[in-house]
């Protein structure tokens, strides 16, 4: 489902993220996915990308890269009479997900031949390399399969965590809670709740029932937090009226799942002059705002 929702409402960049307003930085000129959404403005006009060998098929003399980085993909054509011979064989011969920084102009792609009657595709777009540089190379065999599934355990996904977030189901994941995250707090701020950070690292429980995370707070005895809720009182009871946090909260409580949590993150809120219904509406209101 969370596939089918994020191909449906971002069909041109898939799971890649927005970044018409990015600025320029010491490695790229452009997002890729400036360039495939700007296109034909950009024909004739040098760029610089940075970002991951997605593949490499490589004929004699000319070379073919698919690159992506978090905005987009898009591909590079490499002549060998177009660069020094040393850049050429590099980029030829760099493993899948190795880190890539190329510069050339944008060029269409010459369009498909479709038979008769067909609807035309709309144009593609190229980056004809002219220059580039080899930031990192990567390791074969990938412990972990970026575009392709490779049916892998729990274990080795977060032993090699940087490889599994390129994985556009798993990006999409941490997409959608940010934006989860961003709207939350947008609504709650829109109907005139303060957001509050409580501390993390208590002298004593902050609520009752659960289970705490024993530290040392240099030579005293101290714990995690497991709620904010004490100092969301003292804020409403300190003349705040409508405060709110999202925040971590620990709790050391066994258990026999997975499913089961010690550590995460929730949306607490606190408001003066409040019934359960009213905090109700809040609630109802804020899911809506989300989604």
């Amino acid at each position: 489902m969370l596939t089918e929702t994020f191909q449906r409402d971002h069909p041109a960049r898939g799971f890649m993220r927005d970044s018409t307003n990015w600025e320029p930085t010491a490695y790229r000129t452009h997002t890729i996915g400036q360039v495939v959404e700007a296109g034909e403005s950009l024909v004739g006009s040098e760029v610089t990308i940075a970002g991951y060998a997605e593949t490499v098929r490589g004929r004699g003399a000319i070379c073919f890269l698919m690159i992506r980085d978090g905005t987009g993909r898009i591909q590079a054509f490499l002549k060998k009479d177009n660069m020094s011979e040393d850049l050429f064989d590099s980029i030829q011969s760099s493993t899948r997900e190795s880190t890539i920084q190329i510069t050339g102009k944008v060029a269409k792609k010459r369009p498909p031949k479709v038979p008769e009657g067909d609807p035309v595709p709309p144009p593609e777009f190229e980056v004809n390399v002219e220059d580039g540089m080899i930031l990192a190379v990567s390791e074969t065999p990938l412990p972990v399969g970026v575009t392709d599934e490779v049916n892998v355990g729990l274990d080795v996904r977060l032993d090699n965590r940087h490889l599994d977030l390129r994985r556009a189901h798993v990006n999409a994941m941490f997409q959608l809670r940010s934006k989860v995250l961003q709207y939350g707090r947008e609504h709650l701020i829109s109907e005139g709740f303060q957001e509050i950070n409580s501390p993390k690292i208590i002298a004593a429980a902050a609520e009752g029932g659960t289970n705490l995370f024993p530290m040392k707070y240099f030579e005293t005895d101290a714990y995690l937090s497991q709620s904010p809720q004490l100092y969301k009182q003292l804020a409403v009871l300190g003349g705040l009226e409508r405060v709110f946090e999202i925040g971590a909260a620990f709790r050391a409580e066994k258990h026999d799942t997975y499913r089961h949590l010690n550590e995460f993150v929730s949306f607490d809120i606190e408001g003066a002059w409040m019934d359960d219904e009213d905090v109700m509406g809040v609630q109802e209101r804020m899911i809506n705002h989300i989604w």
